[in-house]
């Protein structure tokens, strides 16, 4: 059929349409391509989500992660800026200080700023205009997708180059959560998985076994089985009706306070 369509099958043309508008994000300046580099190094070099390096985008999924990064970058962007000299703040102070990006309020700059400083310790600020006397006065926020970096130096960014000097680097106390994390990261990961593969089947493993009648042929135990399935995800799947041909067994169960420990003990590591 491909891409192309009768006149009377516009829903399926309406699907496909939707499934390509599902699949493809909205571009976006803050959008974080991460995952671009995660199917780069599995086509390139064969590796396997065991061994794929943990990306923000993967990080931002385990909920105490994202939780910490919202709590912690809205604090901080909260608070004014104000330069200081020996301990003291300068009588002058810098204007920029007042909104780092035109039209980009301080809140949101220094929100992805401080982000920027969890997951990767660093963050690149552009300095987009200068003073008469040669000191900023506006800057442009560069997302780490957006920077190419040379021994720890800005050389590129938004695909522009970038001399020393007209860029400001700050830096984190620490390596950066993507770093030092990596392994905890892949750990929460793996138990918001099971986590949810738990929720979408919240009832245990089941053998159906016929005990009565004429035994049912291939097409017809699919179909039993693919209902059985189908109820067992649905609100209120928990309670099922079974005739008495039908023997329901139950093979095991989840183990959902398992599930629920290791969650409150990923949330404590944070």
């Amino acid at each position: 059929m491909g891409l192309f369509f009768k006149s009377g099958d516009l829903a399926a043309k309406q699907a496909l349409q939707a499934s390509y508008m599902e699949a493809l994000p909205l571009e976006s300046p803050w959008a974080d391509d991460s995952h671009l580099e995660t199917l780069t190094l599995a086509s390139l070099y064969g590796l396997t989500p065991d061994n794929l390096p943990v990306t923000r985008s993967n990080a931002m999924q385990i909920a105490c992660v994202a939780k910490g990064r919202n709590l912690i970058s809205t604090s901080v962007a909260r608070m004014p800026l104000q330069a200081i000299s020996k301990g003291q703040p300068i009588a002058n102070q810098p204007a920029f200080l007042k909104q780092l990006e035109p039209g980009v309020t301080n809140f949101q700059t220094l929100s992805w700023i401080t982000d920027h400083l969890i997951f990767h310790a660093r963050a690149f600020l552009l300095i987009t205009s200068k003073t008469s006397d040669g000191k900023p006065s506006t800057l442009r926020f560069v997302p780490e997708w957006h920077a190419e970096t040379k021994d720890g130096a800005l050389v590129k960014a938004f695909d522009k180059p970038v001399k020393p000097g007209e860029y400001i680097r700050i830096d984190a106390n620490h390596e950066g959560l993507l770093n030092y994390g990596s392994g905890v990261l892949r750990e929460a990961q793996e138990i918001e998985q099971a986590a949810r593969e738990a929720g979408a089947n919240p009832v245990p493993s089941l053998l159906l076994q016929q005990k009565e009648g004429t035994e049912l042929n291939k097409t017809q135990i699919s179909e039993m089985l693919a209902s059985w399935t189908a109820s067992r995800k649905k609100k209120g799947g928990s309670v099922a009706y079974a005739n008495k041909a039908i023997d329901v067994q139950s093979l095991g169960k989840h183990a959902e306070d398992l599930l629920i420990d290791a969650r409150n003990l990923g949330v404590n590591r944070w």
